[in-house]
């Protein structure tokens, strides 16, 4: 097994105040990446959260323990297996197929980006979201749709992120050489602006660097 010196996502949250957003958002392109393996497998992970996604010390992130992951059945017969504050509404009624793992990668993203847990009901098992992502609000917001056939499949999500990642990479990092010496604070304030100014014009940015 590969050496995750950094320890789970978790880990990297709580101890690295000085990672920048941009680099978040590489961590989430791993992540959904590592997903869309899996899915492309016809498996279900089941359990996607940061405690079981493991960073090394590039910050490369990886999807761990994949004890529980199952094959996906036919039948729709799955044992319910997962933790139960990332479970989709689908869970609770025994019907449950690879969009799971997408509600569970949007509320791993939202803790990612927002330092926090999501809140969980434990009456209703109902999740609220009540915190402002600084950037890729709408993509978690997509994931956590109560529809699980209103979710992106885990191959939008990872080439959506590398749009953003490539873009910011391209448009703003290397045409600007002080942008590694900059503090956390500005290469954030940089990433945010670029996210939002963007957005209307990742389409034609895809198109030209063969996304689409």
């Amino acid at each position: 097994m590969e050496l995750c010196t950094r320890g789970s996502l978790i880990d990297v949250i709580t101890n690295d105040h000085s990672l920048p957003l941009y680099r978040k958002l590489i961590l989430g392109r791993h992540i959904a990446a590592g997903m869309r393996r899996i899915h492309e497998h016809q498996m279900i992970h089941r359990d996607i959260r940061p405690a079981n996604i493991l960073v090394d010390d590039e910050y490369i992130a990886k999807i761990g323990d994949m004890g529980i992951a199952r094959v996906l059945d036919p039948r729709g017969c799955h044992t319910q297996i997962g933790c139960l504050q990332y479970m989709p509404p689908e869970f609770y009624q025994g019907s449950i197929n690879q969009k799971l793992d997408i509600f569970t990668y949007g509320l791993t993203l939202y803790h990612l980006f927002t330092g926090y847990y999501h809140e969980y009901d434990s009456r209703n098992h109902r999740i609220h979201l009540n915190l402002t992502l600084p950037v890729l609000g709408d993509i978690v917001s997509r994931c956590c749709q109560s529809a699980a056939n209103q979710r992106p499949s885990a191959f939008e999500l990872e080439r959506t992120l590398m749009l953003y990642e490539r873009g910011f990479l391209e448009l703003v990092v290397n045409k600007q050489s002080s942008y590694e010496n900059m503090n956390k604070n500005q290469q954030d304030r940089l990433f945010v602006e670029f996210c939002h100014s963007f957005r209307p014009h990742a389409a034609q940015f895809a198109r030209r660097n063969g996304f689409l």
